[in-house]
């Protein structure tokens, strides 16, 4: 640790092997026991530098951490979000930073946080948590991979045989925009059915957090037609909104020709559906996979959100399930012509499973029968799943 770290981290002698929720003061010493867990390294591959909506001193209360004589030994980020589901905002607890000091690896300390966070998190009422680590690691603490992402490969040879691309733009930082072509770029995001609230004073950098590429689109008239976030290559587009199709596709082509692509990858949420659609149409190779890894704790409002989404969108086959989630909730699912819903209920359950079954019956990314087999008064699920809860990586913790 640095002369200048130790100065700035100087605070009354903790208690013994206490959970704490971390002050601004702890800003120095959290960012080198996450940067010595992880192998990062500063001032360019640090915490600081590559999650800076996440780590900054004032935001030091969304990590607890775990202090003994030595000092800090393990941090848990629980970061708070609101999650836009049509009408519906759920809240939502993002799991990062799990860390542990090397040297206090094996002591228990993680799960014993992990336990204390999720308690933290039902307390004040969170509808759900997602993370992302390996699928088993976090299985124990009711953690399942569910919803869906498209995944499409895009070739040079792909988006030249598309007449509605062949309109070049011409793509400008973000930070360079000013304030009318920003809330042009927050108007395309929010836009989006589904989706993270970002708040326009953090606009930007959440964008480029994850040492992602924030730009928007300029037509031929000036007009901005939309932004996309790429990763550090430029051969990923984590997430990409613009006005309608046909800037879409002409923004992927422009994109690929300006960088010298030819193997261009583009992530998409399934409520994103004009581009889903539009991407679909032309795309080399379109792969499903997981949003994210997923933990529950308010079903009926969570399932209520989603299916809700089929309210007034397109027709939808009318019926009813009752999906029993082991010691949680039996939940009975209905669809009409004019409403859809989700609520408790006492009624006998049509289909039976645990809480990681129900994330993936429910959420995908596969179709419900490819989890189990359905038995015949759940198969209306066949129509319905799996839900679109889906999630942008440029909003990962």
């Amino acid at each position: 640790m640095s002369a200048s770290r130790q100065a700035g981290s100087l605070s009354p002698p903790p208690s013994v092997n206490d959970i704490v929720q971390l002050q601004p003061a702890d800003f120095d010493e959290a960012l080198d026991l996450l940067n010595l867990a992880f192998g990062f390294k500063a001032p360019r591959d640090d915490f600081e530098s590559i999650l800076p909506k996440l780590y900054q001193p004032n935001r030091m209360g969304w990590n607890y951490a775990i202090r003994t004589r030595e000092g800090l030994r393990a941090i848990v980020g629980v970061f708070p979000m609101t999650f836009h589901v049509g009408s519906t905002r759920l809240k939502v607890g993002g799991i990062g930073g799990v860390g542990t000091h090397p040297d206090a690896r094996g002591e228990g300390h993680m799960s014993r946080l992990m336990n204390y966070c999720l308690g933290t998190m039902k307390r004040e009422g969170f509808d759900l948590s997602c993370l992302g680590g390996l699928r088993q690691r976090y299985a124990k603490f009711g953690y399942e991979t569910g919803g869906v992402r498209h995944n499409f490969q895009v070739l040079r040879q792909n988006i030249q045989r598309v007449p509605e691309a062949d309109r070049p733009v011409r793509f400008c930082p973000l930070a360079n925009e000013n304030a009318e072509a920003l809330a042009t770029v927050q108007e395309l995001h929010d836009r989006s059915p589904v989706r993270v609230d970002r708040p326009m004073q953090d606009f930007q950098v959440i964008c480029r957090s994850w040492d992602n590429w924030a730009y928007a689109a300029h037509d031929q008239e000036n007009r901005v037609a939309g932004y996309l976030v790429a990763d550090k290559t430029g051969a990923l587009i984590l997430e990409l909104h613009a006005r309608d199709t046909t800037s879409a596709l002409a923004m992927v082509r422009s994109w690929m020709d300006e960088h010298c692509i030819d193997d261009l990858r583009i992530l998409a949420k399934p409520s994103d559906r004009e581009l889903v659609h539009a991407l679909g149409n032309c795309a080399q190779e379109h792969l499903i996979t997981h949003s994210y890894s997923w933990n529950i704790f308010n079903w009926p409002r969570t399932v209520n959100a989603f299916l809700q989404l089929y309210t007034g969108k397109e027709p939808c086959p009318a019926g009813s399930c009752v999906v029993e989630v082991e010691d949680v909730s039996r939940l009975r699912l209905s669809v009409t012509e004019e409403s859809a819903a989700c609520r408790e209920t006492s009624q006998p359950a049509s289909i039976h499973c645990t809480k990681r079954q129900a994330i993936r019956l429910l959420f995908g990314p596969a179709a419900p029968d490819s989890l189990m087999t359905l038995p015949q008064a759940a198969g209306i699920l066949r129509a319905w799943c799996p839900l679109p809860l889906g999630w942008s990586s440029v909003d990962a913790v």
